[in-house]
């Protein structure tokens, strides 16, 4: 590459001269001035003593204020003619370094645009350098993730900065980063959450970072167990209430309805005891034997015929002994007395 050089030259200034009205505004500047301090000595107020003298000073103010005026007018325009005049020089320089303006501006954007070229062509070798080393590291972590991370910090992208400190530094970054992927596999954490945070890590190469979201990570789900561990107890407590007043609405049914099946057996008894007591004392007649057929649909059946040299005379009467409970002896007597040829007496008690 030619490199060319310019030599400096010295440059004597050029002066710009004003315009004409500026030059001469000294000088009526000057005449103005001592045509004000003669008229100032010319009319000099004093005392009135006479009538003349009363006359006289009012022609005096009035030529007094005559002057001052046609010096105010004079003044009026001679500025207003100044201001014509720098505003029509202003106009006229205002442009006057155009033609220079872009000089330095072209300069400055080649130069830059050389720098940026040399960096991005070292930068490339160094990629290159990078992904040739090969390891965990160039694996997991891009160059441009590194360059990202820690590019502004050692100056990387800096036209003065030479390739062998930028080397030197990114094998500093790299050490740490395997440092940091060793830490994360020694944290007493389950897989799911070990690999999360070696993500955060690897995207951001920022442990703190990394950390930060972890902890985030396991305060959410512990917010989240915690929800549901008391929406559990919330729906365990109310499904035992429910049970519970299930259970005592049950017993408290069952116990009526033995209360209830109580009052009928001591009603069904009390009214055995009277039915009972009547029947003893002869007040109730007992229940009539059922007479009715038991086949009314079928033909009486047959009864055999006795066999020649059966005697066929009246039938034997038996004599049995039964044990009755007393609270039903009535019912025992009624149900004795219904059977047609059945006599009995009470003989004892045991």
């Amino acid at each position: 590459m030619t490199t060319r050089k310019r030599k400096a030259e010295e440059v004597e200034p050029t002066l710009i001269e004003p315009p004409r009205i500026l030059a001469g505004a000294e000088e009526w500047l000057r005449d103005q001035r001592e045509r004000v301090e003669r008229l100032a000595r010319e009319y000099s107020p004093h005392e009135i003593t006479t009538a003349q003298d009363y006359r006289d000073s009012k022609r005096a103010r009035t030529a007094a204020r005559k002057a001052i005026k046609e010096v105010e007018d004079s003044r009026r325009e001679q500025v207003g003619a100044i201001k014509d005049a720098v505003r029509e020089f202003e106009a006229e320089v205002r442009d006057l370094l155009a033609p220079l303006s872009g000089v330095d501006e072209g300069y400055r954007d080649a130069i830059r645009a050389w720098e940026a070229l040399v960096v991005e062509s070292r930068l490339q070798a160094i990629e290159a350098w990078y992904v040739e080393e090969g390891g965990v590291v160039v694996e997991a972590v891009p160059f441009s993730r590194i360059l990202d991370r820690w590019g502004a910090e050692g100056r990387w992208r800096n036209y003065g900065t030479n390739e062998v400190a930028i080397k030197e530094d990114l094998t500093r970054r790299v050490r740490s980063i395997e440092v940091d992927l060793a830490a994360i596999d020694a944290q007493h954490m389950d897989d799911e959450e070990r690999m999360a945070l070696k993500q955060d890590y690897l995207s951001t190469l920022d442990m703190s970072e990394a950390m930060g979201r972890a902890a985030e990570r396991r305060r959410q789900r512990e917010a989240l167990e915690e929800d549901a561990r008391r929406r559990r107890e919330a729906e365990e407590a109310e499904r035992a209430m429910r049970e519970a007043a299930e259970r005592e609405r049950a017993e408290e049914e069952a116990a009526e309805r033995a209360r209830e099946e109580a009052r009928r057996a001591d009603a069904l008894a009390e009214a055995q005891r009277a039915r009972m007591y009547r029947m003893a004392i002869g007040q109730d007649a007992p229940d009539p034997t059922p007479t009715s057929d038991p086949y009314p649909d079928e033909e009486e059946p047959t009864r055999p015929a006795p066999e020649p040299g059966q005697a066929s005379g009246p039938a034997r009467t038996l004599v049995f002994e039964v044990t009755v409970p007393e609270p039903v002896v009535g019912q025992f007597v009624a149900a004795m007395r219904a059977i047609d040829g059945v006599h009995g007496r009470k003989v004892g008690e045991r």
